[in-house]
């Protein structure tokens, strides 16, 4: 009863089920729970975005609005001319009397071309200039504005008739009141508020009882109307809401008022609640019925299936085994797999058990032929012991042949690495020694090159001297011309100063002959007294040209010496020139030479380089030989003590073997009687 207990307590079975259970339990309860947690988020996220997207419904139907006024306006522009023709006392009321009437306008006017309004008071005046002014000159005006803290829409419209403004049409409507904001709700299933033109006056909502009333957050109505807009969480009659509040702007961008677009948290809530235990019950049903058909499996497909191979194992476990027993095998499950496997096991035991019985009756023979075996193996070992001793012998002398041929290779592979350090030191000087020569052919290279620009330099200067003496020459002729000429203008100055002190004399004459002559002569003593001042002027000049002569006269003489001067330099020049360019091709024969050795000694160096790159790859051959050699020797000095080692624990191991055998002996004495036991046991299997 006891063993009952304890298996109960333990069963599989139980365990099993409490798990799926509680597991199934808990699932529920998280599933709930977090089913509970997205359904109101996602509600309330819906309901924002849903709030937010709900606000352009407000614009859109008063765009509506706008729609209806342009049709309006299109009306009164179609029919001006026509009225015009048939009412011509009453066309304009009569026309925005209609336009009023059947399109709902607020505002009608008809304004002539000098600005002046032909249409009735009672439909309506203007009262902004501004647009009255932008249709008459030829330009439509659709604009939302303020009138009396409420928005308006307004259409303006030229008339144009022939080509030419006549006037213009002017229809305005009211948007923003009651009914527009009932008609949002319906569509939309919000709350909609439209503000005052201040900001924080309900002008017109569909909440009840706030009508009238004004918003407490100043700090919302800057925000919006300074152009944002805002979903937020806010408090109205003492209710959270999910609030939007966003801007009315008119054309050009100006925000004209605040907007509210919203719904209660509550509403959203009892949407979440009716959502929530609608899911949980259909949670609750399924989880109670994935449980039985769970269990119900479970009982059927794997408890079941469980005993009948608990019950098989058990019987093999017995002290009297039926190993020709088979499970029954049902289905194509793993409980099928395992009971194919079992009769598999029990068939794979059947052979075994068997095999070892026909083994066991061969193992008693094998023991007695064991024991005569290992007498055998203990003259053997004899003989074995003695044959490891001379191969000791005979391995130490190897071992000592191996040490001394090392020695003489590390000897080897030292004056080798000296050899490679020398032809390394002689090949890093050759390297150096080709790289001075290399830049000195460069250097002589580029003073040739300047040799030769320089003779041709010479060249050239030697033909500029001469055709500088030549043209020295020419001047040194025109010098001596002007110097010839220079004595013809003195002489010509000399005849000057001679009339010039001639005709003094005669004014003189004249002058003493018109004082004789009295008051006849005093007109030719004027005369005279001119022509001495002339005399005078032209002695004075003709001292004053022959000083500049002369000293025009002595600067020629001075070209002359200097020209000689210059000409005998030239002729100097030109024979330095012929001596230096007779040096330069001195040096440049010098140069040439110089640079044919240069390059012989060159050419040696890169040779004698060459040969001491192969002489050390030889020297690098070498000592890698004698390295590989070295760890060959390495090798055998360990294979040497490899194989000396081992004869020692051969000669351990064959002693071992003596020893072994004498156990075997007595092994097979205890395996023959090991055996009988293992017969017994064989027996109690039904095979």
């Amino acid at each position: 009863m006891a063993e009952k207990k304890k298996e109960k307590r333990s069963s599989v079975v139980r365990f099993f089920v409490t798990g799926v259970a509680l597991a199934m339990l808990v699932f529920s309860v998280m599933l709930l729970i977090g089913l509970r947690i997205a359904v109101n988020q996602g509600l309330f996220a819906m309901s924002r975005d849903t709030v937010h997207k709900s606000g352009e419904v407000t614009i859109r139907e008063i765009n509506r609005v706008h729609e209806a006024l342009k049709l309006c306006n299109e009306y009164l522009v179609d029919n001006v001319a026509t009225y015009m023709r048939n009412r011509p006392d009453t066309w304009a009321a009569d026309l925005t009397d209609e336009a009023k009437k059947y399109f709902g306008a607020d505002m009608a006017v008809i304004v002539n071309a000098e600005g002046v309004q032909v249409s009735p008071e009672r439909n309506g005046k203007v009262y902004r200039p501004d647009i009255m002014q932008a249709a008459l000159s030829g330009n439509s005006v659709d604009e939302l504005v303020t009138l009396n803290e409420d928005i308006h829409c307004v259409y303006g419209s030229p008339i144009v008739i022939d080509g030419r403004v006549r006037g213009c049409v002017i229809v305005r409507k009211i948007a923003s009141t009651d009914s527009l904001v009932q008609e949002i709700k319906e569509d939309t299933g919000y709350d909609v508020t439209i503000y005052a033109t201040n900001g924080t006056l309900r002008a017109h909502t569909s909440v009840a009882g706030l009508k009238g009333t004004h918003m407490n957050d100043q700090k919302i109505a800057d925000l919006v109307l300074g152009g944002g807009e805002i979903i937020t969480n806010s408090i109205i009659n003492d209710e959270e809401w999910i609030s939007y509040y966003y801007p009315l702007k008119d054309r050009s961008g100006k925000v004209l008022t605040m907007l509210f677009m919203g719904t209660p948290y509550s509403s959203v809530r009892a949407t979440a609640k009716r959502i929530f235990f609608t899911v949980m019950i259909i949670c609750i049903v399924m989880s109670i019925a994935l449980l039985v058909t769970t269990l119900f499996v479970f009982l059927k497909r794997i408890a079941n299936p469980l005993k009948v191979v608990g019950d098989a194992i058990e019987h093999l476990g017995s002290g009297d085994a039926d190993l020709t027993m088979q499970l029954p095998v049902h289905g194509n499950d793993e409980f099928a797999e395992i009971c194919t496997n079992v009769n598999a096991f029990i068939s794979m035991l059947h052979t075994i058990i068997k095999e070892l019985t026909e083994v066991q009756t061969s193992i008693v023979n094998l023991a007695s032929d064991l024991g005569s075996s290992s007498q055998q193996s203990a003259s053997a070992t004899a003989e074995i012991l003695a044959n490891v001793e001379s191969i000791q012998r005979q391995s130490k002398t190897q071992t000592d042949s191996v040490t001394r041929t090392g020695e003489i290779l590390n000897t080897v592979e030292h004056s080798t690495e000296t050899l490679n350090n020398l032809i390394e030191n002689q090949s890093a000087a050759t390297t150096q020694s080709s790289a001075a020569i290399e830049q000195m052919l460069g250097n002589i290279t580029s003073v040739s090159n300047s040799v030769h620009k320089m003779l041709e330099n010479f060249h050239e200067l030697e033909q500029v001297v001469r055709s500088g003496n030549e043209k020295l020459s020419n001047v040194s002729g025109k010098v001596q011309q002007i110097s010839e000429e220079s004595e013809s203008l003195m002489q010509a100055n000399d005849m000057i100063s001679q009339i010039a002190s001639q005709t003094n004399l005669l004014a003189m004459n004249a002058a003493i002959e018109a004082a004789h002559a009295g008051d006849a002569g005093k007109g030719f003593s004027v005369v005279a007294d001119e022509i001495r001042k002339l005399a005078e002027n032209s002695s004075s000049q003709s001292s004053t040209i022959s000083t500049e002569l002369k000293d025009i006269t002595t600067s020629i003489s001075d070209v002359v010496n200097l020209s000689g001067q210059a000409q005998a330099a030239f002729a100097n020049i030109i024979t330095h020139l012929g001596v230096t360019d007779g040096l330069i091709k001195e040096i440049d024969g010098a140069m040439s030479e110089q640079e044919s050795a240069s390059r012989q000694i060159f050419e040696a160096l890169t040779e004698t380089k060459n040969m001491a790159v192969e002489v050390t790859e030889k020297s690098n051959d070498v000592s890698t030989a004698v390295t590989n050699v070295d760890k060959e020797m390495s090798t055998v000095q360990e294979i040497s003590d490899t194989i000396s080692n081992s004869m020692d624990e051969m000669q351990a191991g064959a002693q071992q073997i003596s020893e072994s055998a004498q156990n075997v002996q007595d092994l097979a004495t205890r395996a023959n009687e090991e055996v009988k036991v293992m017969g017994s046991h064989l027996s109690k299997f039904n095979i």
